[in-house]
């Protein structure tokens, strides 16, 4: 298409056009062609909800070291990464991250002394959110302020309530949570003992229907119920999982909690993940199985009115069949997936991919288990410097300023530097001069992904080039293809391609691409 012909474009279609534009790279660049595509970005005012929205990227959790590392983001639907320097004044401990319910918004919030107001603040410029929260109990304050604790981290609700929360293991159990609900003066503070885990990975918390909820292990629930005196009542409720015939946890011994509300109802997703390992060579250990259950919290209408208890009845698979779920930490939530362009019914995680017991190999991996065919599948497995699976969705929300917005910006860009130009002339002139002013900037890479040449066997005796193009296409990116002999006694051709891939070795690569089948035969690839 001629460049000078690019606004001439409808604006119905360009609207159209944005619309269909789910990830957030694309979004941005389709708005930035020129005025007339930047400017159908408005809707329609009587709307207050989006049609579309974006895919969801990931956010690593932040590392402990002396120095601010760089925050580290995922979009694994469009295979790129980007690194992005954190706030100058922020560091490693104060990451502490607090994220909207609905995935819309993740904030940091410092902690270091009692007397310090509790404020959340954006990771990447570090600018502080509007509100001002109360300050924390100096009991709670004091215990997350230590560098050697667990980092506290929490959800925002969509009514404004604020839960922030830690499950620490030493030699006991212990859970530590603060709440602040739409008109409290200050935090409900609760702190209890909990029973010990057979595995730390059960572990979640959240707030509901005026209720806390906490689990360190599956098969066991508590429930407090804080009060106006800021106490929590006394008298813990145990929320018992029923078994499910045909279920035997025993087979597996990685299991996973994460809980959100979608539709009204408080949601546990519970994953269990089941290894092989082939050997001891090192080579990491393998996800055979993966059983994914969703249970929703309901009372249990069959005690007796004053012994009403809350119970969790597993959902319908066939009822996410319109929703997607991202389950990660602190929050998860549930989306639409009309709305996201994407097919529903499925779950998308992060699983650490453990090597062997003498083995250090650790991968991450991105799982999306299929909820109506109760099958999981790799995604990808993240790229290096992933090194935890407590990961953050998030769902981009890139701001499309309006033409006019932009005019007088730049109007003020262009007043403020002739404005500073004079400054520094009439300094130069009395012989003063000023050090360059120091202000946060946030620098952003893309991560490209690896690419490895491999020769691939078995092929077709009359196969060309672009036909193999043409299918490896189809799985990732190829960047060169070279056909590099033909054997008539076994009527097969050799060739040599080049290819992108989300592995970060070799042996991976050649595992994922190795019994391809292309025309009706099994590709050999070393």
């Amino acid at each position: 298409m001629d460049q000078s012909r690019w606004p001439d474009l409808a604006p119905d279609l360009a609207r159209d056009i944005s619309g269909r534009l789910h990830v957030a790279d694309d979004f941005v660049r389709f708005h930035a062609v020129c005025k007339p595509w930047r400017a159908s970005r408005r809707r329609d005012p009587s709307t207050t909800t989006r049609s579309t929205l974006l895919l969801p990227w990931l956010l690593a959790p932040a590392e402990r070291c002396p120095l601010s590392p760089p925050l580290k983001l995922r979009c694994v639907f469009s295979g790129s990464s980007y690194r992005a320097s954190p706030p100058p004044e922020s560091s490693a401990h104060q990451m502490n991250w607090v994220a909207a319910a609905d995935g819309t918004a993740v904030h940091y919030l410092p902690i270091e002394h009692e007397d310090d107001p509790v404020v959340l603040h954006d990771p990447l410029t570090g600018a502080a959110a509007a509100c001002q929260l109360p300050r924390l109990p100096y009991r709670l304050c004091r215990h997350w302020g230590r560098k050697d604790k667990e980092n506290p981290h929490g959800v925002v609700y969509g009514d404004g309530t604020v839960f922030l929360y830690t499950i620490s293991y030493e030699a006991a159990t212990v859970f530590w949570a603060a709440l602040l609900r739409p008109g409290d003066a200050m935090w409900t503070l609760v702190e209890r003992t909990l029973e010990n885990p057979n595995r730390r990975g059960e572990s979640c918390a959240a707030y509901h229907n005026g209720k806390i909820l906490v689990t360190v292990e599956a098969s066991r629930w508590h429930v407090f119920t804080p009060n106006g005196d800021n106490i929590v009542a006394d008298d813990d409720v145990r929320v018992l999982r029923p078994w499910i015939p045909g279920e035997r946890d025993n087979d597996y011994p990685s299991r996973y909690s994460y809980v959100l509300e979608s539709h009204g109802e408080l949601l546990w997703a519970l994953v269990r993940v089941k290894l092989r390992y082939p050997n001891n060579d090192g080579m990491s250990g393998l996800v055979s199985d993966v059983s994914m259950s969703v249970y929703a919290l309901e009372e249990d209408m069959s005690a007796p009115a004053p012994e009403k208890t809350m119970r969790w009845v597993r959902k319908h698979c066939r009822s996410f069949a319109g929703r997607v779920l991202f389950l990660g930490s602190p929050n998860s939530f549930a989306l639409d997936a009309e709305q996201l362009g994407i097919h529903g019914g499925y779950a998308y995680f992060v699983y650490s991919n453990n090597g062997p017991p003498l083995s250090r190999e650790q991968y991450y991996s991105v799982l999306r288990y299929n909820l109506v065919a109760g099958k999981a599948e790799l995604v990808e497995r993240l790229p290096q410097g992933w090194d935890n699976d407590m990961c953050t969705w998030l769902v981009p929300q890139p701001p499309i300023a309006p033409i006019q917005e932009i005019t007088m910006r730049s109007l003020e860009a262009r007043a403020l530097k002739k404005k500073k130009q004079k400054k520094k002339n009439e300094s130069a002139a009395h012989g003063i001069t000023s050090p360059p002013p120091t202000r946060p900037i946030v620098h952003i890479d893309r991560h490209y992904e690896l690419c490895f040449t491999v020769v691939v066997s078995n092929l077709p005796l009359k196969v060309k080039s672009s036909q193999l193009r043409l299918f490896f296409n189809k799985h990732r990116k190829v960047s060169g293809i070279k056909m590099i002999g033909h054997d008539e006694a076994t009527s097969q051709s050799i060739g040599v391609v080049t290819i992108g891939t989300p592995h970060a070795h070799r042996e991976e690569a050649l595992a994922a691409l190795n019994g391809l089948v292309f025309d009706g035969r099994r590709l050999v690839v070393f």
